[in-house]
Order: C-alpha cells, then sequence, then structure tokens
C-alpha cells in the first residue's frame, strides 16, 4: 500500500508527511498519523496536525503550533522544543534527539528503542513534533 503525500504547511516552511507509525521497543504502535493528519495514540484519536502547522486534541481544541522558525509553542506562546528542517528535538541542557536513517530515534549518538515507520525523511519533522506530544516521556 502506497500511502498518498499529505501536505501540511506552517507559514513558509511545508511540513510534509506521508502516513507512519512510531512503534515502541516491543513493536507496539504508540503514534500513528494518517495521511490525513489525525492523529492516534494507542489506537484512540488524540488529535490532529493541521494545515497550518497547529496541532488539536480529541476535542478540536488547538494545543500547539510549530511556527516557521521550528518553534514548537503550547497555547501561552511558550516555546515548547525546537524542531529543525531534519526533525531533530533541541532541548535546553539536553542531547539531540532524532531520527537516523533507519527510522531509529537516537540520542547523543544512542538508540533509544523507539522506530518511525515507514522510515522516510520527509515524515522526520512531523514524527518529531507528535513524539514530543503525545510520547509521554516529555514534561511540560
Amino acid at each position: 500500500m502506497v500511502a498518498a503525500l499529505a501536505l501540511v504547511s506552517c507559514n513558509d516552511d511545508a511540513l510534509s508527511f506521508l502516513a507512519f507509525t512510531i512503534t515502541d521497543k516491543a513493536g507496539m504502535v504508540n503514534i500513528a498519523v494518517a495521511e490525513d493528519g489525525i492523529i492516534t495514540n494507542w489506537g484512540k484519536k488524540a488529535g490532529t496536525l493541521g494545515h497550518d502547522g497547529t496541532v488539536t486534541d480529541a476535542t478540536g481544541r488547538q494545543t500547539a503550533t510549530l511556527g516557521e522558525n521550528g518553534l514548537l509553542t503550547g497555547l501561552d506562546g511558550n516555546t515548547l522544543v525546537t524542531i529543525d528542517d531534519n526533525g531533530s528535538i533541541h532541548i535546553e541542557n539536553s542531547a539531540e534527539i532524532g531520527w537516523n536513517n533507519a527510522g531509529e530515534l537516537v540520542k547523543g549518538g544512542e538508540k533509544l528503542g523507539t522506530q518511525l515507520k515507514p522510515s522516510d525523511k520527509v515524515s522526520h519533522r512531523a514524527a518529531s513534533v507528535v513524539f514530543y506530544l503525545y510520547s509521554g516521556l516529555f514534561t511540560r
């Protein structure tokens, strides 16, 4: 099955992605993003990745926005994290987290056991946005 390309833009920078899943060490799908931007977390609708770079929760309430400068901001306008064009997550006072070519999540060169499927570079930035927001690994 070939997924259609869904384009999501945040101002001048396009956030492009194909439908993808993020799995844990055991291969269980934790997070999935459909072609239309619908996000599921552990099989339940969790929100949507919008065409303007916004992320909403399951009720349609905006929870975050990815700006053209790579800043992911919360509702209060505070910066949550910076995500570059390659999908690397830059967290203050921490090693960079990102996806390698095989779709494995790595931090400081160490594999974390999380996998992006399919591993296509076009989805890395979108995968980092939803991983940051829905993995439960980051405190906000």
